[in-house]
This record gives C-alpha cells, structure tokens and sequence, in this order.
C-alpha cells in the first residue's frame, strides 16, 4: 500500500500533492470501510485542510477521497 496526499481548501479537494513514507504528526486516523486502507486527515481552524489516504493506487486513493469530501460535505460522519 502507499500514501498519497492531498490538500483541500474549504473543504473541497485542491491538489493532488504526490505520495509519501510515513503519515506526520497531527492527523487523525479514519478508517476507511470499502476496500481496506486508511484514510488520516489534518484540521486547521475547524476545517479537513490536508488529507492522506492508503491505497494501492492513486486512481483508488482520489475515490476513497472523493467520498470522504463529499461525506464531509453533508456532515454524514
């Protein structure tokens, strides 16, 4: 599995901003229900400002994200 990141600005997806090793301090653990993998994001000011999923692949990860958002988005978690 690897961790890609993204960035959000007000809470809608800004830049898909390459993968990384590890997942920094600061953000919190979501445990993502389709397909394995986790999901950890960061919030600045009460808002998702950086998001970093575990998925095989990106295509996987952007969708994984794309759901989170728009969960966010009408407050479902």
């Amino acid at each position: 599995m690897k961790l890609f990141h993204y960035t959000l600005e007000d809470e809608d997806f800004k830049q898909y901003e390459g993968e990384v090793n590890a997942v920094p301090e600061g953000y919190i653990e979501y445990e993502a229900t389709m397909g394995g993998g986790m999901l950890f994001y960061k919030i600045e000011d009460k808002k998702v400002t950086d998001i970093i999923s575990q998925s095989l692949t990106e295509e996987a990860s952007r969708r994984r994200v794309d759901d989170f958002i728009s969960a966010l988005n009408v407050n479902l978690f």
